[in-house]
């Protein structure tokens, strides 16, 4: 399972690079970076398939988002991982009330805080403050804010942490505040930095609790509100705590104009109940992960096709001989061979006119060559992790084309 592989992966010690050997962390990155998504992947396809079969109350079905919203940001944790410079992406902006969005934000957290003896205090200056944002990115800004102020105070006496909304020229804010051990001031300047910790300079403590992460938390964050036309400011007293605050512009009201809708209007997170015209079409997943491979079959023969899974790129090629398939659905990152390797290999076993569509899964999009990919005869290429219409969608375009 994806989980074991990235438990091995980071309880390899003797592997870790050396100071200095940027190449191997960066490959360490990415090895992370691939089981993270493909963890993200299976929990956003068991979630969905819960929402296609099952009849659920209000109450499972907003847990269910959370959870989802979670899956969502480990995905975009693993795109960070994978290019730390890049900026997050594109948001989905949709009309949001900002203390309904941090109250179920910290619905998230609320169970570890008491579990930690933590006080939490939350105060809405204005009681409805309407923004135009994507409530999964800001949400994930707002976890990240949390945790950092659970872990900055694991060793403190008093221990509250306190949320404020409100607004200030122009502008929504949202201040998080601790009663940590801070921040050095010689490392405020720096925390938003991709991949800066202090883990090997000196405690959590004395780091204001951003040591022990990926140092990829806050940059993210800074990124995303950014993103959003804000910003996000810091002001912390060593052994005193420390205060987040995020500025939002307040554009509500250009939210209609924009084509955008409220967030309560948009449709209830489910599979599609469209029927697309799968019957009977024959299809090969090639994916070393069973999670994955198991999720995409059912989804598959559910809309009718006849499907095949097999999780190494030699077994691949081997049922690629022996049988004919409509289309093949591949994983660029399998064990034991590349992608582009299998491709090309398929394209030289098979006559042009006997070949099969392609359709390539990758967590890592933007590092693919579309050109090769393009010349060995990808029709597509699917980002993990991606909801099920997404997959009906772009087969169905795939086989009609």
């Amino acid at each position: 399972m994806g989980g074991q592989r990235l438990k091995n992966i980071l309880d390899d010690q003797a592997s870790y690079p050396a100071p200095g050997q940027l190449s191997a962390m960066e490959q360490r990155a990415r090895e992370v970076a691939h089981e993270l998504n493909n963890l993200a992947a299976i929990l956003s396809g068991h979630i969905e398939f819960i929402f296609f079969e099952q009849k659920l109350s209000l109450e499972l079905e907003k847990e269910l988002k959370t959870i989802r919203s979670l899956s969502q940001n480990l995905a975009s944790l693993a795109r960070q991982l994978l290019h730390p410079d890049n900026s997050p992406p594109k948001a989905k902006k949709v009309l949001t009330e900002l203390s309904t969005l941090v109250q179920e934000s910290l619905q998230v957290v609320s169970p570890q805080l008491k579990r930690e003896g933590i006080k939490l205090w939350v105060i809405h200056h204005q009681p409805t403050i309407s923004l135009l944002l994507d409530p999964d990115q800001i949400s994930q800004v707002l976890l990240n804010l949390y945790l950092n102020a659970q872990q900055a105070m694991a060793k403190t006496a008093r221990k509250v942490l306190s949320i404020e909304t409100g607004q200030e020229a122009g502008f929504a804010l949202v201040k998080v505040s601790d009663t940590g051990c801070g921040i050095p001031i010689e490392n405020q300047a720096r925390i938003f930095y991709p991949f800066f910790t202090t883990k090997a300079q000196q405690s959590a403590e004395a780091a204001g609790g951003i040591s022990g992460g990926s140092g990829l938390g806050l940059a993210m964050a800074k990124r995303i509100i950014e993103d959003h036309g804000g910003s996000i400011k810091v002001s912390s007293q060593p052994g005193e705590g420390t205060t987040f605050t995020i500025f939002l512009p307040l554009n509500a009201a250009s939210a209609h104009d924009n084509g955008c809708c409220p967030e309560n209007d948009l449709p209830p997170l489910s599979t599609s109940t469209k029927t697309f015209r799968l019957q009977g079409r024959r299809i090969l997943i090639i994916d070393d992960e069973p999670s994955i491979r198991q999720i995409i079959k059912k989804a598959l023969k559910l809309q009718g096709a006849k499907v095949d899974a097999v999780g190494a790129g030699s077994d691949g090629l081997r049922m690629i001989r022996k049988k004919n398939y409509d289309l093949i659905l591949l994983d660029l990152k399998l064990q034991d061979m590349p992608g582009e390797g299998l491709l090309e290999m398929i394209n030289s076993t098979l006559p042009e006119s006997a070949r099969p569509r392609k359709i390539v899964m990758s967590g890592a999009a933007a590092d693919s060559n579309q050109g090769l990919l393009s010349s060995l005869g990808v029709s597509a290429i699917l980002c993990k992790p991606f909801e099920l219409e997404e997959l009906y969608t772009t087969i169905s375009a795939t086989l009609r084309a």
